[in-house]
């Protein structure tokens, strides 16, 4: 009697195997052969190779039986890669056995020969037929799920459940069978997440709170990434998208909202946050840049702090382009020879800063902050206009959209349902447009509230003396929108440093030994790239003393820089600045020698 084994398989373990066990079991009783056992793969898809059955089944030989008995060939593979169960059928061939395929019960695939190219053919298109069946359920499954999670915002159609929720049994019935749910410990951490990060800490400080107080996320310790993912994920804020891309040649997102973690506004001050922080914060350990992002090269690069290295043991820090291309590139700075010296531009720096504690400087720097304030404001409540107008034509979309979501989960005609399909898209791709619009006013608007945070307490409170150089950093970054040096010798030179209230200050320098100086000119008074400054007078030319009025008229000059730096007005406006670094690095220069040992001072040093 000729001796059988029979394959069958199921892709879930909501499915049965009684059907095709019966199917072979009735074939096999029908032409009188024996059933020797039924290998079984069971909820397990046909696109994985390495199933337990099947391998048991290739390592099968004419020893064990005569004939090997599948439902149909589906239940075989459903590979996309269709010459692999073709070859695999061929191996059971060639190993003595023969091979039947009940969907075509009068075809044998007889052992021991090889498959003409007619079979070759045949069971091609039917492993092809296969696949693409099981691509097209596939499709309409994620389709389903795609509609599911439009109609209801908290489904679970996904294994991934995301931090701060667990997926809990639908109590309102079968359709979602589950749902999401927060998690009050989890929702509590990304709580404080979003306000260490709005508190001013960079995602590597945050990750370091967490761990120095053992605080893990799911068992696993904090890290730049982790955070990072939990900083920006939309969900935070009310927001669930699922994309769907089987099948489609550009993707299908939807989006739904649910009850945010972080409001908006905090959503979107910690994404601008984090944006600055990766461009501004220094994370050099020795060439710490408190002006990083802000000090710029004429090319409009930022300048990086190198160090030029004198001589053995010495290090001289140096503002200088960022620009790395090769001088024969077309992008090359034609400025990359500027340079200035890194603790003079941070002693300007501050010692500006301090002088603005002034009366002179304070009621000026006042009324500037109010006024660009204002400005801000105005420009806020525009976008509030446009954001307005958006929501509502978003609104309208959404509603048209989950009326087609409706259509399509009661559809049953494919013809309607590509025609529906059709017209999802074309109502997510506009979605898509207003949603991308929306974000980025929102983005524009969170940003113009930050600078008003950032501004509006330029009031003189802050404490400036003795501060670190990375405090230094700090104010700077709160206060400070651009830095630029411009250099007209190669000891005078000027920097301009813009306030992001508005306020410029345009510096001349002299970096001579003898007679080094940094001195703010007059307001309104401006000066060129080769040293040129315009000059702003008011000339008398007569009083009426019956109405306490002086006429005066204002006179424009130029004077050259250099004059400008001799003159006495630039001696009285001059800032107290710190020269001591000098002192320090000649005394270095002396200590070390050209083969960096040391060597004593000597008495005429």
């Amino acid at each position: 009697m000729i001796k059988i084994i029979g394959y069958a398989r199921v892709s879930t373990t909501k499915q049965d195997l009684s059907r095709q066990k019966l199917k072979i079991k009735e074939f096999c009783e029908n032409n009188n052969y024996e059933l020797s056992e039924i290998i079984e793969d069971f909820g397990i898809s046909g696109t994985i190779a390495d199933r337990k059955g099947y391998l048991e089944l290739q390592s099968k030989t004419y020893k064990d039986a005569d004939m090997i008995v599948i439902s149909e060939l589906s239940r075989l593979s459903r590979q996309e890669d269709v010459t692999e169960t073709v070859y695999n059928i061929q191996q059971i061939i060639t190993k003595g056995l023969s091979v039947i395929l009940l969907d075509s019960p009068n075809k044998i695939y007889e052992a021991n020969k090889l498959l003409d190219i007619t079979e070759i053919l045949i069971l091609t298109i039917k492993a092809w037929a296969a696949a693409q069946e099981r691509l097209e359920i596939k499709k309409k499954n994620q389709d389903g799920k795609q509609a599911l999670f439009q109609e209801h915002p908290y489904a679970v159609v996904d294994q991934k459940i995301p931090y701060g929720y667990k997926q809990i049994p639908n109590p309102n019935g079968k359709r979602p069978r589950y749902i999401l749910e927060e998690v009050p410990e989890e929702v509590e951490k990304i709580r404080k997440l979003f306000a260490l990060v709005i508190s001013g800490k960079s995602l590597g400080a945050v990750a370091r709170y967490f761990n120095e107080r053992d605080i893990t996320f799911r068992g696993y310790y904090s890290t730049v990434a982790i955070l990072s993912n939990y900083i920006h994920s939309d969900i935070y804020r009310g927001i669930r998208r699922r994309t769907q891309k089987l099948g489609r040649e550009e993707p299908y997102t939807v989006e739904v909202k649910i009850k945010p973690i972080i409001n908006e506004e905090d959503f979107l001050k910690a994404q601008e946050l984090i944006k600055n922080n990766h461009k501004n914060i220094s994370t050099g350990k020795v060439n710490y840049n408190p002006l990083k992002g802000i000090i710029k090269c004429r090319c409009g690069r930022s300048m990086t702090v190198k160090d030029k290295k004198p001589t053995a043991g010495i290090t001289k820090l140096t503002y200088r382009c960022s620009c790395v291309d090769r001088k024969s590139h077309p992008d090359f700075c034609k400025y990359n020879i500027d340079e200035v010296s890194y603790e003079l531009t941070n002693e300007i720096l501050y010692s500006l800063f301090k002088s603005m504690h002034t009366v002179e400087y304070y009621s000026y720097f006042r009324n500037q902050t109010d006024n660009r304030i204002t400005e801000l404001q105005e420009e806020i409540a525009g976008i509030d206009k446009r954001l307005s107008a958006l929501y509502n034509d978003k609104s309208s979309l959404s509603d048209e959209s989950k009326g087609n979501a409706n259509r399509f989960l009661i559809t049953t005609n494919p013809t309607l349902l590509n025609l529906i399909q059709e017209k999802q898209n074309e109502l997510d791709e506009k979605i898509k447009q207003i949603d991308n619009e929306i974000d980025k006013h929102k983005r524009s608007q969170s940003k113009k509230m930050s600078d008003i945070e950032r501004i509006k307490d330029s009031n003189g409170k802050e404490k400036l003396q003795n501060l670190s150089i990375e405090e230094q950093g700090e104010l700077y970054h709160k206060y400070l929108e651009r830095v630029n040096y411009i250099p007209v010798t190669t000891m005078q030179g000027f920097y301009i440093v813009r306030f992001l209230n508005g306020i410029t200050f345009n510096i001349a320098i002299t970096k001579v030994r003898s007679i080094a100086m940094a001195s703010p000119l007059p307001d309104k008074w401006d000066i060129d790239d080769k040293g040129i400054i315009t000059t702003h007078f008011d000339k008398f030319i007569s009083s009426n003393l019956n109405k306490f009025s002086l006429e005066t008229e204002v006179v424009e000059s130029k004077m050259k820089l250099q004059d400008y730096l001799k003159s006495e007005l630039a001696k009285e406006r001059a800032l107290k600045i710190d020269l001591s670094y000098r002192e320090k690095y000649l005394e270095e220069l002396h200590k070390v020698g050209l083969d960096g040992r040391l060597r004593p001072l000597k008495q005429q040093d």
